[in-house]
């Protein structure tokens, strides 16, 4: 899609509605999409977005 931006790392799930611009290191799914968890590089695990 024309716009779109998925960042390095990116996950977006199946069926995910995605526009603009999705930073890199998490976790998107929905319609439209929408961030769920991001990568802590620190702990090196998901945390879940709030």
């Amino acid at each position: 899609m024309p716009g779109t931006d998925i960042g390095d790392g990116a996950i977006v799930g199946a069926n995910a509605v995605v526009r603009g611009h999705l930073p890199g290191n998490m976790i998107y799914a929905g319609a439209p999409a929408r961030p769920l968890k991001r990568f802590d590089a620190t702990t090196r695990s998901w945390v879940r977005v709030e």
